[in-house]
Formats: C-alpha cells, structure tokens, sequence
C-alpha cells in the first residue's frame, strides 16, 4: 500500500504554527452627575442663563476579539475579527425650581454596534544570513505584508439624527527591513526601516454630535459629510545595547507621517457663540517625530555607582484651521530635552540632579496674534534615603523658569514624604506627603495641537498635603 500521502500531510503539519487568541471583555457602567451653570452675556443681558442639569447614565459593553495565526515557512496568514455592542441609556434633566423638566435632546435610548475583520498575507526572506560561532552573527530580513480591512459600524438611536450607518473597505500594505547583529560577549544592535499604510474613519460623535447647551456660547456641529483619509508613515528604530554590567544602551526611533485630504477645524462667530465644524481638508499634513533614549551607569567603588539618563523629543507638524473661512495654516515645532543624574550608595541612599528643558513654537503666518513661544527649564536635586526597613524618607528641591510671549516666571518648588512599612514582609506602606512647601507652584499651558490656542496658567494646587496607602506583592528586604 502507499502511504505517501498522509506522510506528507503529516509532514506539513509539522513545519506549520497555528495560534489563537481570544479576549472577551464586559463592561456595565452607572453614574449619576449634577452641572450648575451661571451664563452671562455682557452685550445682551436677555441672554443671561443658570442651569442646574443632571445627568443619569447607564451603559453596558461587550468586545470580542479572535485573532487567528498560521505560519509556514516564510508564510505567515493573520485573521482578526473584533466585534463591540454598547447599549446606553442616557436621562438628562433640568431643576427649575422643585420641578424636574427633561431635556429631549439629551434624552436618549441608544444601541451601537461596531464589527472590524482583517485579514493579512505575509512573506519573509533572509536577505543577509552570517554566523561566525564564537564571533558574531549577522541578519538583515525582508517582511511583506497585504491585508484588507472590512470595517462596519451602525447606531440606533431614539433620537432621529443619531441613526447612523457606515461601511468602510481599506488596503493594507506594508513593508519592512530587519537588521540584527551580535558580537558575541561584546553588544547587539537591532535596527528596522518600515512603511505603513493606514485609513483612519470618522466616528459616530464626530458625525452626528450631540449639542448641551448647558454653554450656550460653544456649541460643536461635527461634520455630516466627512470621508476616510489615508495615513503613510515611514518609521526608522535603532538599538544598541553592550553586553556587560552597567553597559551603555541607546534608543533612536523616528517616523515620519503623511496625512491624506484629513479633517480641518472651521470655527465662526455667529449670534453670540462659537461654533466649531470638522470639514473634510484637501491639503496634505506631515508629522515628523525624533525620539531618542541614553542610559549608562558607572561603578565608582564597592556599593556606589552612578546613572546618567538622557532622552531627547522633538516634534514638527503643521495643520490648518479655519477662523470665520479664512484658512491659517499653523507650524508647530516641539523640543523636550533632559539629563539626568543619579548616585546611589548601598542601595540606601540615592542623590538625583535633574535637569529637563522644553522649547514650544507656534507659527501662524495668516494670523501672527495666534503664534506663540515658550521655553521651560526645570533644575533641582532629590534625595531618597532608608532609614531602616520601614522607614524611607523622599525630598526634591527644582526651580522652574518660564519664558514665554506672554510673560516670564520663575518658581521654587520643594516636595517631601516619608514611607512607613507595615507588615511582616513590608507588603504595606502608609505614605505622609506634602507638595509645594513654599507655596509657589504655577502650570503653564503647553499646546502642541495645530488647532488649540490657550496660554496661559491653569487652576492647580499650591500647597497641599496627602496620605496614601499602597500594597506591593512582593517582600522588601535588605
């Protein structure tokens, strides 16, 4: 008799790799919320308002999440498919005096369901292939990827203009190059070029938006009409890591992103109130990012050493925003730089220097009011040191200078707490703090949205003390 065939069957079985993988996750959320609000126009007293609006929240959720593998040789076959309900029940009402009136635009019964399948063809060959045992080894490695996106959402609502239906269809291409090399005793580096090709889709709330006018001066109209826009990004990552005690590690990553025909922000003024309406933009945006990470330590003597901790980002984009149908098209250049540096000495006793620095610049060539810049330096030192086996004690000094186009500071910031382990194996710590002991803390806005213009200080705490307690599932122990 032949047996050829089931050998072969079997030995195709064995050369292949099938994986799945599944989440299920439920969610049931109830809440209940009371807004005051006290509206007041200071051209047109009539338009003056208070509201005393509650809100009663229901909403259940369901995600399914199948991801199917199947690898062969250079083959490799991914099936998703990802399905959400959502079922909310929102009642919104308003106090007029002992009277309880319900808000009919807020007011509402709503069943979402969303399903999303992927499936993705992949091919990987072995461009470069070098071992030298006991030297090193070398690989650089070619992966292409084709896929397709079914994407399908709908929402039924009791209010009419929420009814929403859509159907997306998406090509997902990508490709990409891996460089691995070992020196063996010595370091490794990992570097990888790829491309992507996305489509991102617009949700239900960006299309049909409810309307509170709780704010009667704001009031969001979304965009009934918006598309898909396609998103190309090109990402590069390098590491580099030596093999040896307290070795010098060095993370570079950057992409660069191009957006197609996105969504723009038109804002206008009309009858007392801003409005704000998403539009379907047909000039293409980049985003370009550099994010870079240094760590090395040192041992100076027996039980001390010393850390040095460098990352670097940097951001540039540009978008484009519509004030009363003038286009503005905005540059923004984002950098944030720190260095810091730690002495350590038996575990016990830790000394940190830190230094961290952020240079924003916001540039809107149609409207030079809306260009902005800031620089924010922070300086200072921090202690840590055991006592003994409950008792830890945490101080940091930093002074914080600002500059910018509206005015410039400079602030003292000192923060302290003091740690008590409770238990047997110090699982327990019940922990003192203060923050802001010299009253002098301030938070300035830092917006690196294109289409976002505050400056200025927010609301925060000065000084204020806390008391917290935490569990950690493991034994401290010296």
């Amino acid at each position: 008799m032949d047996y050829s065939q089931p050998k072969n069957l079997h030995s195709l079985l064995d050369r292949s790799e099938f994986t799945v993988q599944g989440i299920v996750h439920l969610d049931n959320d109830k809440g209940f919320k009371k807004n005051s609000s006290d509206f007041e126009n200071y051209l047109n007293s009539a338009l003056n308002k208070s509201t005393t609006r509650m809100y009663n929240h229901t909403e259940s959720a369901k995600t399914v999440k199948i991801n199917t593998s199947i690898r062969k040789d250079n083959f490799t076959l991914n099936y998703l498919i990802d399905r959400q309900a959502q079922k909310s029940s929102n009642d919104v009402r308003d106090q007029i005096n002992n009277d309880f009136v319900n808000v009919s635009s807020l007011t509402h019964e709503s069943n979402y369901q969303s399903l999303k399948q992927e499936s993705v063809v992949g091919y990987s060959i072995a461009l470069i292939k070098q071992q030298f045992i006991g030297r090193y080894q070398k690989n650089l490695n070619l992966s292409l990827k084709t896929g397709t996106r079914w994407y399908s959402e709908y929402n039924r609502s009791s209010l009419d203009f929420r009814n929403i239906k859509q159907d997306f269809f998406t090509f997902l291409p990508e490709i990409r190059f891996d460089h691995k090399y070992n020196r063996n005793g010595y370091h490794t580096q990992n570097s990888s070029l790829s491309y992507t090709y996305d489509e991102i889709y617009p949700t239900v709330d960006q299309l049909r938006p409810f309307y509170d006018d709780i704010n009667p001066a704001y009031r969001f109209f979304g965009g009934s009409d918006l598309e898909k826009y396609g998103r190309h990004r090109l990402s590069v990552q390098h590491k580099y890591s030596q093999k040896k005690r307290h070795g010098l590690t060095v993370n570079i990553s950057a992409n660069y992103t191009l957006d197609d025909a996105n969504w723009a922000d038109s804002i206008r003024f009309e009858q007392n109130q801003e409005r704000r309406y998403l539009i379907q933009n047909s000039t293409h945006l980049y985003s370009f990012r550099l994010n870079t990470n240094v760590e090395q330590s040192f041992t100076l003597k027996e039980k001390q050493t010393i850390g040095v901790l460098f990352d670097g980002n940097v951001v540039w984009n540009d978008g484009i925003q519509y004030l009363n149908d003038v286009m503005q098209r905005v540059a923004i250049n984002d950098q944030q730089f720190s260095l810091n540096l730690h002495y350590s000495y038996d575990n016990r006793l830790v000394i940190g220097m830190i230094n961290d620095m952020r240079r924003f610049k916001r540039n809107v060539a149609q409207e030079t009011k809306n260009s902005y810049q800031s620089t924010f330096i922070n300086s200072g030192l921090s202690l840590s040191f055991v006592i003994n086996t409950k008792i830890i004690f945490n101080t940091s000094t930093t002074n914080r200078f600002i500059k910018s186009r509206y005015g410039d500071d400079n602030v003292l910031i000192w923060n302290a707490n003091v740690g008590y382990r409770l238990s047997k194996g110090n699982n327990f710590e019940i922990k003192f703090s203060a923050f802001d002991l010299l009253k002098q803390n301030k938070s300035f806005y830092f917006e690196n949205s294109p289409t976002t213009f505050r400056q200025g200080l927010r609301n925060n705490l000065t000084q204020y003390f806390m008391v917290s307690l935490s569990y950690f599932p493991r034994k401290f122990e010296f």
